[in-house]
This record gives C-alpha cells, structure tokens and sequence, in this order.
C-alpha cells in the first residue's frame, strides 16, 4: 500500500495475514468505527495512493490458480461494504488523465497541482508543498495556464531539466557500491524518510513504487567491474554465486534483466527471470551457481541458467530477495560476481 509520493505505509502478507480477512484503509484524517471483523487498519498518509498485489505462480499451468487468488480480493468503499450493496468504480470518463511531456511541457506541474490540491502531503511533506505553493500547487491555487508567461517559461525549463536529471540518475543509481560491481539500495529505499527526492523520483521512473529492505530487497548492476563501462548486449557475461554467497531470503530470489527504458527483456523461452526456483536450473560442481548473460543461447543444457540480453543494448540487472535475510537484509551482501567473457 502506497501513497502518491512513493511512501509505503502497509503491507499485509503471508507473514501478517493468514486466511480469509478484512482489512481496512483509511485516510489521515479519517475519525470513526469500523466492523468488528477488521483485522488490520493501515492510515494512509495522504487521501490518494494505490495498491500492488504480488501473487507467486510457478509456470503457466500454476496461472489459473493465481488468477483466481488475485481475483478473490475485492474493494469498495466502507460504507458499501457496511449495507452488502453493489458498487461500481468510476468510469473511464471520470478519472483523471494526465497529459505527456510531449503534449504539454508543463504536463508534472499540472498533475501535481491536480493531486496536491485534492491530498495535500503528509504533515512531514509540508515544507517542500509550501515552497511550491507559489507556483499555483497549493489548495484553491488558480490553474498553471494562469500564472505570468515568463514563470510558465522558467516552469517548462525546470521540468525538462530534471526530468533529464531523474533519469540521469536511473542510469548510475545512488547506494552502496559493493566489489562485486552491484549497488545496495538505500535503507530507506519505500520509505523514503531521508527526504531524498531525486533518488525517489528515480525509484518511481525505474519502478513506480519498491518496498521497504525487510519485504524485498533490489540489488542492481548496471556496469561493468570497476563501474566505467555500462553492462551492454554486445558482449557476454557470466555471473557467479558461491555457494556461500547463494542468496539468502525465505521467500525466494530472482535475476532480471532490464532494458534503458525499464522493460523486462524477454528469452525465446519466454522466461523474464532465472532464479532459485527456476526449471532446470543446473547448480556448480562445487554448489556455486553460475548464470549466463547474452544475447545468443549458451548452448543446449544451459539455457535454464540464461538469462537475454539484446545485442548492442546497455542492460541492468536486478536481483530481488523477497523476505531477504543475512547479509542482503543487512545491506551487506557483495552480490554475485561478474565476470566479462568478451
């Protein structure tokens, strides 16, 4: 469960929730009663936000079942739960659509406005609404359109430049590096108390949302050893895990390769991930791992153990740890070395 500025403020799960149950989400300011059957009350900290459901399936045969799981939750507002009526959501007509930068170069200062003026921030956000405030994003502000034509202009410049700048920094992601040639993530990383913006902003453009270290952790590699040259389609690499530097999660983990515009780059075998739980994984002689990064097969018998890249195109690589222990919960884990075979 996530507010719109990345902060995530529930997150049931196996761990938390067992069997059937209610759960109840309610905004910052909302005072009352709720049915004695709730189990779990998550406060957003702002009146907009969104959830994330992440259901496990294991091959296609295992997709009926999680689609039925997935479609046995159900929202609706508490007053229609409380009287057992029917609800609809809004129609498309009604829901707001934000404009692209291509379409309107003040197109995030008008979807803030739009957001803010509807969910201000959290109390702890306060400050960094009210510098903005003067550029017509406070509550009751005139619209964007209506501001000076030389504040529109220096607007238009500002949101061109950092949008250039977020995505500057998906490409050299901030965190720890480690000598493998992987980045930890920041520990704030879903709760982002440290009020670091642009790393944020780089987290939603990479991935709209990323929980916090104790659900999930994303380690990442988007260069080459020593951090000069970008992991890129041409070449070939290996990446190696000892067998006591294995990742460690009681869940599971995964590898993912993604492309510069932060989409899963697909195997002929329509595989996007190799992981611990994948088919066919075939383990070292020495209980070590050993997973091929290419463009082209690795040859019959390896293929489990590959994951695509596309020729001549920078990739990164993410490995994830759901319910992560040891070193990676800790932020310590070296990860996986990377071996560049040419």
């Amino acid at each position: 469960m996530c507010d719109y500025l990345g902060h995530t403020f529930g997150m049931p799960s196996r761990r938390t929730t067992r069997g059937p149950t209610v759960l109840a989400i309610v905004g910052p300011n909302w005072k009352g009663a709720l049915p004695t059957e709730v189990s779990q009350v998550f406060r957003a900290p702002m009146n907009m936000g969104f959830t994330v459901q992440r259901t496990y399936y294991f091959g296609a045969a295992d997709v009926a079942k999680a689609v039925a799981q997935q479609t046995g939750f159900e929202a609706r507002p508490l007053a229609a739960y409380q009287t057992g009526g029917a609800w609809e959501g809004l129609d498309g007509s009604q829901v707001y659509k934000p404009a692209t930068p291509a379409e309107d170069p003040l197109a995030d200062f008008k979807s803030m406005q739009h957001i803010w003026q509807q969910s201000p921030p959290p109390q702890d956000e306060q400050a960094v609404w009210t510098r903005f405030a003067p550029l017509g994003l406070a509550v009751d502000a005139a619209p964007v359109n209506s501001l000076p034509a030389h504040v529109q202009k220096g607007m238009a410049r500002a949101e061109a430049e950092m949008r250039a700048l977020v995505v500057q920094t998906t490409r050299a992601a901030p965190g720890t590096r480690t000598a493998n040639g992987w980045v930890l993530p920041k520990p704030s990383i879903g709760l982002f108390q440290d009020k670091d913006y642009l790393y944020r902003a780089a987290i939603a453009l990479f991935g709209t949302i990323a929980t916090p270290v104790s659900e999930n952790v994303y380690v990442l590699a988007q260069h080459e050893p020593g951090f000069k040259d970008r992991l890129s389609g041409s070449r070939r690499y290996e990446l190696y895990f000892s067998k006591a530097n294995l990742p460690q999660a009681d869940a599971f983990w995964s590898v993912h390769a993604y492309t510069d515009r932060y989409t899963l780059i697909p195997s002929p075998a329509a595989r996007y991930a190799v992981g611990e739980r994948t088919p066919g994984l075939v383990y070292d002689a020495d209980g070590g791992l050993t997973i091929h990064v290419q463009a082209n097969s690795p040859g019959a018998g390896r293929e489990a153990n590959w994951i695509a890249s596309l020729k001549d195109q920078p990739f990164s690589l993410v490995v994830r740890a759901y319910e992560p222990k040891g070193k990676l919960l800790d932020l310590t884990w070296p990860g996986p070395e990377i071996r560049v075979l040419g």
